[in-house]
């Protein structure tokens, strides 16, 4: 690093409590409960959303696994404005839905059940690419640059 940067690194000051959020944030993200429950406890930092950690775990653990289907159906019990096409009052994730039945038409690619992906891509991907062009331009582009 170069002396300006350090210089400039040591010049800002973060108060405790934006460290504090910063290390409970992460925690919270990693799925370490018991940890983000001690340090709620230590440094008085206010708790947040605890009991969803297991919740969001499970669900990352289904998208690792390549179980999307479980994916989905345990987001929707856990926040179902996140992936509706249409909410009623916002706080929808487009991105999020299109990459998640992306990923489940790959998933059901890769265990030989073309009929069924075929089926997932009429009628979950086309309409959410033809309802938001950018969302599929945005996943070619992914692809192509990821292919290099």
């Amino acid at each position: 690093m170069s002396v300006e940067w350090d210089a400039r690194l040591q010049a800002v000051e973060l108060p405790k409590s934006m460290v504090n959020a910063l290390v409970l944030d992460w925690l919270v993200n990693q799925g370490h409960h018991d940890a983000a429950a001690a340090f709620v406890r230590e440094s008085g930092t206010p708790a947040g959303d605890l009991d969803g950690i297991a919740e969001r775990m499970s669900i990352r653990q289904a998208v690792e696994a390549g179980r999307m289907q479980a994916a989905l159906e345990a987001l929707e019990a856990l926040h179902p404005a996140l992936l509706s096409v249409d909410p009623p009052n916002g706080g929808s994730d487009l991105q999020l839905l299109f990459a998640l039945q992306q990923q489940h038409f790959i998933e059901l690619v890769r265990a030989g059940d073309v009929a069924a992906a075929l089926t997932h891509a009429q009628h979950k991907l086309a309409p959410l690419a033809e309802a938001q062009p950018a969302l599929a331009l945005n996943a070619a582009i992914l692809r192509v640059a990821g292919a290099r």
